[in-house]
This record gives structure tokens, C-alpha cells and sequence, in this order.
């Protein structure tokens, strides 16, 4: 995190974190303590669980807590396994030459990018492990009952799902944000959705000011053939990273390739 915070600098620049409820927070301040001055850790911490509403939280909780410190131009959402793969100028260029908004975005049903209705229509359970028998055999008997009526719920909206991993401006921020606060019947709903955090941001936008100002996330990702999560990256991909034009990558782990920072920052950020 802090080698990713510290790429990220630059004037005019603040970072706010969040860390997950269930792990020790103190091993990331101390991280950050001697690097930078502008970074802050979100008080209102979230347990986070795999495909449920609590990231959802945690993202609001974060955002909610950069806009009460300042307003900046756009905010962008990143994970603890991301990590710039251009230099800051080229990034500064594309977000001041025009006012898009950067997030990936489908109209559902949309199952060739893993997004099917079938998501808003079954109620889903989150628990520590979606794998285990006990987790899918609660979400398989929540399958059973009959399928909700999300087209009640969303009214005017359509549904999109996409990248949770966005890129906003400081003006469409505040319009989800004041949306949330003004439909609590949207938000028990999406508590009742399988990863929300991948549908609902995207839907609020469906309608609104901002649509036609929608661009291509700045994220780059690569699956594994029926995975749950991006492809592990390494040096086998720095190619990809620098044909593909996006800002950023995930996912990283040094375990997997310890040097794979110092490849980017020498041969894509300098």
C-alpha cells in the first residue's frame, strides 16, 4: 500500500484508506507514517465480506470521508493489490483534458461480461467464505424462493454491472451519494444483492447527468477462464500493461513476483 500511495504522489494529491475491521490497522499506519503527510485512514472501518453490501459500505464510508476533508476533481477507487502502471503526469493529462466519468459499464443482462440478471433477481447471503458447503448450500436455498421484483425497486433505472474499480468526478460522487441518501428502499435492496458493489454505482448513473459522459475504466485486468478474481500479474506481462493504454493494473502480489514494481517503474512510469 504505501509503495502504491507513494507512486501515486503528487501536488494536489490525497489518498484516504480503508482497512478492513477484521485486520490490525496499525502495521499500515506505520507504513505510511514516514512517507506521507496526506494520507488518511477512515475512522468508520467496515468487516468486510466477499460479494456482500459491505463493500459497498466501506466505499461510501471512504468517499464520505474525502469529500468532508476538501473537494478534488476526481476521485478513483483502487484496492490493496493495484498499482499505477503510467506516470502521474500522463494520468494528470487525460483526467484535465475533459470531464468523463472513467468506470466499465453494461447494460444487464450482460453474461458475457459475468453479469447476468439473475443477480438482482435471487436474494444472496455473504459470508466469510462463499466457498464452503454451509455458504452455498444457504445461497443455493435462497435460489429457491421466488425472484424478486427489482424492476419495482429500480424504477426509472436501468441495471448495469461492470468493474467495481472506477474513476469519478467530484460532481458525480455527490450525485450517488445524495441518490443513496434519498432512496433507503434502493439501498435494503442492494443489502439483499450478490456483489452490489459491482451493480450499483453503475445503475445509479444509468439516467442521470452523467451517462453520456461514461469512458472505459482506467483498470487494467486479465482473467483466468472461469476464475473469481483477476489473473495473478508478473513480468511475463509488462507487454500487456504497456499496450493496453489503461492507468492502472491489479492484481499484484510481490509474494508471486517480488520485483514486479521495479520492472513498472523503470521500463512503464519513467
Amino acid at each position: 500500500m504505501a509503495r502504491m500511495l507513494q507512486a501515486l504522489d503528487h501536488d494536489g494529491a490525497s489518498f484516504f484508506v480503508h482497512i478492513d475491521r477484521k485486520v490490525a490497522i496499525a502495521p499500515f499506519a506505520e507504513a505510511v507514517r514516514e512517507s506521507r503527510s496526506d494520507t488518511h485512514f477512515v475512522a468508520d472501518r467496515q468487516d468486510v465480506l466477499w460479494g456482500g453490501y459491505s463493500m459497498v459500505q466501506a466505499t461510501i464510508d471512504t468517499v464520505s470521508a474525502a469529500l468532508a476533508a476538501g473537494t478534488h476533481d476526481y476521485y478513483i477507487l483502487l484496492s490493496g493489490s493495484d498499482y499505477p502502471i503510467r506516470s502521474s503526469a500522463d494520468l494528470l493529462a487525460e483526467l484535465g483534458a475533459a470531464r468523463y466519468e472513467y468506470i466499465n459499464r453494461h447494460r444487464m443482462p450482460a453474461d458475457h461480461a459475468g453479469k447476468p440478471i439473475s443477480r438482482l433477481q435471487h436474494p444472496y447471503r455473504a459470508t466469510r467464505d462463499p466457498r464452503k458447503p454451509q455458504a452455498r448450500i444457504i445461497n443455493g436455498l435462497l435460489r429457491l424462493l421466488p425472484k424478486q421484483d427489482y424492476r419495482k425497486v429500480l424504477g426509472e433505472l436501468e441495471p448495469h454491472g461492470g468493474s467495481q474499480w472506477w474513476c469519478l468526478s467530484e460532481p458525480c460522487i455527490r450525485y450517488i451519494l445524495q441518490f443513496i441518501e434519498s432512496r433507503p428502499e434502493f439501498v435494503s435492496f442492494f443489502r439483499r444483492v450478490k456483489i452490489p458493489d459491482e451493480i450499483m454505482f453503475h445503475t445509479i448513473l444509468s439516467r442521470s447527468p452523467f451517462e453520456d459522459r461514461v469512458k472505459p475504466a482506467l483498470m487494467f485486468t486479465t482473467w483466468e477462464q472461469k476464475g473469481m478474481s483477476p489473473r495473478t500479474l508478473t513480468a511475463a506481462q509488462i507487454p500487456q500493461l504497456r499496450e493496453s493504454g489503461k492507468f492502472f493494473a491489479r492484481k499484484f502480489d510481490l509474494d508471486a513476483d517480488p520485483g514486479i514494481f521495479d520492472l513498472i517503474d523503470t521500463q512503464l512510469r519513467r
